[in-house]
């Protein structure tokens, strides 16, 4: 990939995703700044619901800020992943979603260990770290894994601490979109679906319901069916 200025941009240092070409989204990577613009500009769906979010539930409690913090760094790691395409992107925007995920039992241990919010941020900060040094130069049946599994562990979390939730129209939309968006994901991975049209493409479309899904738990979590904050700190 080179650039309109005809130079190496700083990420073809990098080695490719390693998933290239056949195991990787179906979208045909292209020369310059953005190798895939359909699934990099989808990535602008992330910042647009947690706009939606942030709105609704500001002022932000101490568990909201660190959820957004951890749903901003999904929004640009996607950006970083879709427009360079290498395997470091990809490492870092699969540890992202893994990340956000894991800060809701990162925030109750922390208030269970009286740990101060910035040791909150520095514990969920090393484990994105962490998960990108385990998760580069891995095959996508392990990085997809790992998302899978926090999701599962997040799950059964909820069941145990939030029952309530599974009985909101919100969370439950949450997981039919989730799911839908999951089902389009693995079907480019794998050439089952694989339109002309970028914009139809399965990983684009993942963006989308991933990012709605998002949306609609985010509400139901921080807040109860008649829009109150369930948390005060």
């Amino acid at each position: 990939m080179l650039s309109a200025m005809n130079y190496p941009l700083w990420w073809n240092y990098l080695d490719p995703a390693r998933c290239l070409p056949n195991h990787c989204n179906s979208e045909a990577l292209r020369e310059g700044w953005i190798a895939q613009p359909a699934a990099f500009w989808s990535s602008l769906a992330y910042l647009f619901f947690s706009g939606l979010a942030l709105y609704s539930l500001k002022p932000l409690t101490q568990e909201a800020r660190l959820w957004f913090s951890c749903l901003i760094s999904v929004a640009l790691t996607s950006f970083f992943a879709h427009s360079s395409m290498t395997e470091l992107s990809i490492a870092f925007d699969m540890a992202a979603i893994s990340t956000l995920l894991a800060s809701i039992p990162i925030y109750q241990w922390s208030i269970q260990m009286n740990l101060r919010e910035n040791r909150m941020y520095l514990i969920t900060f090393s484990l994105w770290i962490g998960l990108v040094a385990v998760l580069k130069d891995r095959s996508p049946v392990i990085t997809v894994g790992a998302c899978l599994v926090f999701f599962l562990l997040v799950i059964f979390n909820l069941l145990k601490r939030r029952s309530d939730m599974f009985r909101n129209v919100k969370m439950w939309s949450s997981l039919i979109a989730i799911t839908i968006g999951f089902v389009l994901f693995l079907a480019d991975d794998f050439r089952i679906y694989h339109p002309n049209e970028d914009y139809l493409k399965g990983h684009t479309l993942w963006h989308l319901f991933s990012a709605f899904a998002i949306y609609q738990f985010t509400i139901c979590y921080f807040m109860d069916p008649e829009g109150n904050k369930t948390s005060k700190i």
